[in-house]
């Protein structure tokens, strides 16, 4: 279907597609995800239980450059975000492929875990950081190695690989 805008019907910007999540048992309560314009990109509120914090980020995600596989989100507070730490404006988090996380934040490294890392493997889980914001429908998972896949097979003759 095609929409012209008229003097009689002006054109609406669609609304902002928004998903949120309860972790149970975990100390975010739950998350909303907004997706960005880019793949890899959006607005993510934390929620804590009984409202302690609830901070806001931009989110983006930086190539990994580790060799593992896994994968680097930068989280920036947004403006009145001041979170439990008010000296931090944003932390980098990464989730190795066997689910490992790391985080700068203080929470961290005093405990080895955090909301931050919690919330971005609770969206890397259920696919919301490989959504596009305007087509939520576009196919842009990442497509990964399979680790139990045979060794390929060498090309060229057969006398060529004998020891």
């Amino acid at each position: 279907m095609t929409s012209y805008a008229t003097k009689t019907t002006p054109v609406q910007p669609a609304p902002a597609l928004t998903f949120t999540d309860v972790i149970p048992g975990t100390k975010p309560a739950a998350i909303r995800w907004t997706p960005g314009r880019k793949v890899g990109t959006g607005l993510l509120c934390i929620q804590t239980a009984a409202s302690r914090c609830n901070c806001e980020y931009l989110v983006a995600e930086l190539p990994a450059g580790d060799g593992h596989g896994g994968r680097v989100v930068l989280l920036a507070k947004t403006v009145g975000t001041p979170g439990t730490d008010a000296e931090a404006d944003g932390y980098t988090v990464t989730i190795a492929r066997d689910g490992r996380g790391r985080c700068e934040c203080r929470g961290f490294l005093r405990h080895s875990h955090c909301k931050h890392g919690t919330a971005v493997a609770a969206l890397l889980g259920n696919g919301w950081l490989d959504l596009h914001g305007a087509n939520p429908d576009a196919d842009t998972g990442r497509s990964e190695p399979i680790d139990d896949q045979p060794e390929p097979k060498p090309a060229g003759p057969a006398w060529l690989t004998r020891a």
